[in-house]
């Protein structure tokens, strides 16, 4: 139907449970496909949000992560939610049989956005008790949040910025420094204060960032 959400699932077997179960919005992956046409479909069915609810085991959750990728990979991004379910170690044809569709619809209720999915696998999945334990893990993460809308890179900044006991600003620049995709200009008000003064003291030092600067910056 036209508007509204659809719950992905990967598989017929999956589908026709769901759908046995009352959850008629359910559609089918074939298997672990979801790419620029499936992208292209629900917009044109106006579907503005999109859970995924794929197997709970690794291969699932390998899917899961491909898809998540694909979204904020896409060359345009579709204006369409989309939120992630787990059903740890289960599939939903399982899970229904197991619990019902009342635990289901709690899984459901509590799916989280794409971007939350991601940082919670990469801390789940990596170390980061060194620096270059932190540096990898942000790595992994920069290409899901340079791409991400402006609300959620705040956000999610905050988050991993919060969760490695980092300064936002200093996570915040770092993504920004590794933005291969869209120029930012890095800004720190501390940093800015300190490089005007040393200006104002040393005429050399002025002289040589002046040569550095490009017209652009």
């Amino acid at each position: 139907k036209h508007g509204g959400n659809v719950i992905a699932v990967e598989g017929q077997a999956d589908t026709a449970k769901m759908h046995q179960f009352g959850f008629d919005n359910t559609c089918g992956l074939k298997g672990t496909i979801f790419n620029d046409d499936t992208i292209k479909l629900l917009t044109q069915f106006k579907i503005q949000e999109v859970i995924l609810l794929l197997d709970g085991d690794e291969a699932g959750r390998n899917a899961t992560r491909s898809i998540v990728s694909k979204y904020y990979a896409a060359s345009e991004r579709p204006n369409i939610r989309l939120r992630v379910a787990n059903i740890f170690g289960y599939d939903p044809d399982e899970f229904l049989n197991a619990f019902g569709r009342d635990r289901m619809q709690e899984v459901l209720d509590k799916a989280v956005y794409a971007i939350e999915y991601i940082i919670n696998d990469v801390f789940a999945a990596r170390p980061y008790g060194t620096t270059t334990e932190r540096i990898d893990l942000l790595r992994e993460l920069q290409p899901y949040i340079n791409n991400a809308d402006q609300i959620e890179k705040k956000l999610a900044i905050h988050e991993v910025a919060t969760r490695l006991q980092m300064d936002v600003v200093f996570v915040e620049d770092f993504f920004k420094m590794n933005n291969t995709v869209t120029k930012y200009q890095l800004y720190s008000i501390d940093g800015e204060r300190t490089v005007l003064a040393e200006c104002i003291r040393n005429t050399e030092f002025l002289i040589s960032i002046m040569d550095t600067v490009k017209a652009d910056d």
